[in-house]
């Protein structure tokens, strides 16, 4: 298996995900205060997808002679433009980030990490569908993605940013996730 963690990571998720809420105030501010919000909390969220892939690990054959490592996001262009500037001249491992946006029935199998931010049910599942069994690690932002056919789930927790994964879905997909990233997200079971 291909791992994206380097040695001596324990303690490193906590770290890293708490620079993902730094990375956020990087960014202008907007004209009015809830695009300012937004903004801040799209920063806040592709910092936290970036960590998600630094803390996970996919089958050999899913990174073999790629030369990138593949963010892919749905259906959201603001989204991709603030992912390009938190990810811009970063590595997974020895791969250099690339952010592709797709759209809802494109296949996603080039994919390693799949961030699917809409709210549409139809969207959703027209993006899960399509992963055709891919080692595609999926995140979104959708009520109980992680329950309808999604990997990891951000929810809102007293005004903050959580996460919720799916175990049996990222190892049907041969994605294992790390035990230091489990330990900050609400396990979800049944799903």
């Amino acid at each position: 298996m291909s791992s994206m963690m380097s040695p001596g990571a324990g303690g490193a998720i906590a770290r890293a995900l708490i620079c993902a809420v730094v990375v956020s105030f990087a960014f202008g501010v907007s004209s009015t205060r809830a695009e300012s919000q937004t903004e801040r909390q799209n920063a806040v969220k592709a910092g936290f997808i970036y960590n998600f892939a630094k803390f996970a690990v996919w089958p050999d054959s899913a990174l073999a002679g790629k030369d990138k490592f593949t963010f892919c996001v749905g259906e959201n262009k603001e989204f991709s433009r603030i992912f390009r500037l938190v990810t811009n001249r970063k590595k997974i491992g020895l791969l250099p980030v690339e952010v592709k946006d797709v759209m809802a029935g494109q296949p996603v199998e080039e994919c390693q990490v799949l961030y699917v931010p809409d709210n549409e049910p139809e969207i959703v599942k027209s993006f899960m569908e399509n992963q055709s069994g891919a080692p595609v690690l999926s995140v979104g932002d959708s009520k109980d993605f992680a329950a309808n056919g999604g990997i990891i789930g951000f929810y809102v927790d007293s005004g903050r940013i959580r996460f919720e994964i799916c175990l049996s879905k990222a190892a049907n997909r041969g994605i294992t996730i790390s035990s230091e990233l489990l330990s900050l997200a609400k396990i979800r079971q049944n799903c």
